[in-house]
């Protein structure tokens, strides 16, 4: 994504041998049995297996002083008239902010060693599409419409930090960021959204005292589903200080560290770092991947990271939420009288009659989201925010159990199959909800077929935005299609 930042325009490209010597300079500890090398395409750098590497083998010890962070940072604290600007965003924007400081010293940076190795080009994160001139970024977008990554920009933009909210951010602050010899003058908001994409894809949450923080080498490792390593990090820290260990602000005893057990408060005094370990063995000449979460969507992905990830990684993510919905659009107002405590118990207490097949119509309630997952499955707590419509909830249990049967009843080949007819109206009305999210989409009279064959003449976002698009509707129309085959074998009772 091209954006016209203006940041390190007459710099040498990013260079390994500079990052690994000041890695190096600043006490990170790397193990011999991997190194960085670029990607097959050219579009950045990937770590890989020198050797043979075994679990609980250390990959890598980063000491906290080495993280980049608003406390780290040479940028000086910002005054306290702006923390309320970005409310609970402040922490991201502020790392962005910090960041675009240190890109903007250029070499006079204590930085320098890790900045340089950053991408020079602005990550391609949605929220950033609007920047991106010409017809490509709006078409993009479009394909969005009605996703359920159109709903997590909603969502990023409620937690501040779309763009609208990154725009007032910066505005606020763009005065405090210092000249430096490279740049004399402000830099325009491009320079802090190109920050802004590289924080929202490589910074990881360490502790109370640096919140979020880029962390050098870490960050390179790619992100799979089927990882070798993940961060390991002491988060219990002193938020004053930092401090691991016992320090003046938490007295003789403090409660941060009330859970520890002898031995780990015995190595209390240990440097404190950010360290990754192999988990999962990883054969020489493999790439090393990490995790940036478990199942992960596609959706989530795309905003957050600016990728879509490959056909093993997506099918390695079937738990995962691919189309969501807020409690307020179910419940609200036509189910007086119901909560949603009431509606999450119900759920939890019919999760024990849900089939274990695989081809279930409904999985178990997942994190408070009332969501269907990616193998098509209904979480039953959205299932109980419907059926509370047409049912007191005391009943779900065993009509939970009586759906699973017709379902396999219709899938061993039974043409007719009893259903109470209460239950026949709830699965009406997830198809008509379904079909809703269906009807919101950019272009909804496109097969799922001719949207392949019109991404296979595209690159870049659009290919990128029309992968989620098909993935999604291909994916409702499936559940559509179950529920609709059981409805037209059901018997009303």
């Amino acid at each position: 994504m091209m954006l016209h930042h203006g940041l390190l325009q007459d710099q040498p490209p990013p260079s390994i041998e500079v990052l690994i010597s000041w890695l190096r300079e600043r006490g990170v500890q790397l193990s011999d049995g991997v190194a960085i090398t670029p990607m097959h395409d050219g579009t950045g750098w990937r770590l890989v297996a020198t050797r043979d590497l075994a679990p609980v083998e250390s990959i890598v010890k980063i000491p906290k002083t080495a993280l980049l962070s608003t406390r780290t940072s040479s940028l000086p604290p910002l005054p306290s008239t702006t923390e309320s600007v970005a409310t609970t965003s402040h922490t991201i924007l502020g790392l962005a902010l910090a960041l675009l400081h240190e890109l903007r010293l250029g070499p006079d940076s204590m930085f320098w060693g890790y900045t340089q190795s950053l991408p020079r080009a602005t990550v391609p994160v949605p929220p950033l599409w609007p920047l991106h001139a010409g017809p490509s970024a709006a078409a993009a977008s479009a394909w969005l419409q009605g996703t359920e990554a159109e709903r997590d920009l909603r969502r990023r933009q409620l937690e501040g930090i779309g763009l609208d909210s990154m725009r007032q951010f910066y505005a606020a602050t763009a005065a405090h960021l210092p000249p430096t010899s490279l740049h004399p003058e402000p830099s325009s908001f491009e320079a802090f959204a190109h920050a802004y994409s590289l924080v929202s894809t490589r910074a990881f949450l360490i502790d109370l005292y640096h919140l979020v923080a880029l962390c050098p080498f870490a960050d390179i490792l790619n992100h799979s589903a089927a990882n070798h390593t993940s961060l390991a990090v002491d988060d219990f820290v002193c938020h004053r200080c930092g401090s691991l260990p016992v320090c003046e602000h938490g007295g003789s005893n403090p409660e941060r560290l009330a859970h520890l057990g002898e031995r780990e408060r015995a190595r209390l005094s240990d440097p404190d770092t950010v360290d990754m370990y192999v988990e999962m063995p990883a054969a020489a000449g493999e790439e090393v991947m990490n995790t940036y979460g478990d199942n992960l969507t596609e959706s989530r992905l795309l905003v957050e990271w600016g990728f879509v990830p490959s056909e093993d990684d997506a099918a390695d993510a079937l738990a995962a939420e691919a189309a969501t919905w807020e409690v307020e659009e179910l419940l609200s107002p036509e189910v007086p009288g119901v909560t949603e405590v009431e509606v999450v118990a119900a759920a939890e207490a019919a999760t024990r009659n849900l089939s274990q097949s695989d081809d279930a119509l409904l999985c178990a309630p997942s994190r408070g989201v009332y969501h269907l997952n990616q193998a098509g499955q209904v979480s039953l707590r959205l299932f109980a925010a419907l059926y509370a419509r047409h049912a007191p909830l005391r009943f779900l249990p065993g009509d939970v159990s009586c759906l699973e049967e017709a379902w396999e009843q219709v899938q061993d080949g039974a043409e007719h199959v009893p259903l109470p007819t209460h239950v026949a109206a709830v699965a009406e009305y997830l198809c008509g909800l379904v079909r809703a999210r269906l009807r919101g989409m950019h272009r909804p009279e496109m097969e799922v077929g001719e949207m392949f064959d019109l991404r296979d003449t595209l690159e870049g976002l659009e290919y990128m935005a029309l992968t989620v698009a098909i993935n999604e509707r291909a994916l409702l129309r499936s559940v559509v299609g179950r529920w609709e085959a059981l409805l037209a074998a059901g018997i009303q009772a």
